[in-house]
């Protein structure tokens, strides 16, 4: 980061949808993960504070 301390590295964890990928033990419903308002409003806002961070497809900040 310190070459390039103007890019923002940021990680999102989608959750684990039913799908034909996700199979039937997945925990969220396809229609859930459409509302992507969570993860437009981290990748549209992040700061170089926000660098590094993980967050959830709600927009919430997991712990690593």
């Amino acid at each position: 980061m310190r070459e390039r301390p103007h890019f923002i590295s940021i990680f999102m964890d989608p959750s684990w949808v039913k799908t034909d990928m996700g199979g039937k033990g997945a925990v969220i419903e396809p229609h859930v993960s459409e509302f992507v308002t969570g993860i437009m409003d981290i990748v549209t806002k992040p700061t170089t504070i926000d660098s590094g961070k993980f967050y959830n497809y709600l927009g919430k900040q997991n712990p690593w």
